[in-house]
């Protein structure tokens, strides 16, 4: 007996059990906004820079390079997908101890852009507390109205 497609469906479309993959393998590049799993359920979880869709559908939050690996969450080893921004060669997950966190904000790496690239260090450009301090009273003191004299 041949299995038929419901009729609610339009011809074109394939079977639901069909639109479950993977859409992307690890080391492609991807953009932000991209699906990287189709799924039904949670068979992989979402890991560093990927969210999950109310349908477990798995996309990329920033750009880079997908990644699947394994971690342990809550003492269970799970399957995780994540992003990796910078490289190909760079693996899941992070070292954070070494390589600090990854942190993207609005598509923009906070890490590398005001903090130098990795790690905590300052950069030289920043202003210190007491330029600060002395750009405030400056400003303080030119919005102070001055006494006008009538003569």
């Amino acid at each position: 007996m041949e299995a038929s497609l419901p009729s609610s469906l339009p011809p074109f479309l394939p079977p639901p059990s069909m639109l479950t993959s993977c859409v992307w393998c690890i080391g492609q590049e991807v953009l932000a906004g991209n699906i990287i799993v189709r799924q039904r359920g949670t068979t992989w979880h979402a890991g560093q820079h990927v969210a999950k869709g109310k349908d477990h559908t798995l996309f990329a939050l920033v750009p880079g390079y997908v990644n699947f690996y394994t971690d342990k969450i809550n003492g269970k080893e799970k399957k995780l997908v994540g992003i990796v921004p910078d490289s190909r060669e760079e693996r899941l997950p992070r070292n954070e101890k070494v390589l600090g966190r990854s942190r993207y904000f609005g598509g923009v790496d906070l890490t590398r852009e005001f903090l130098g690239g990795g790690g905590g260090a300052a950069r030289e450009d920043m202003m210190s507390e007491e330029e600060i301090n002395q750009l405030i009273a400056e400003a303080q003191q030119a919005a102070e109205p001055t006494p006008q004299v009538c003569v």
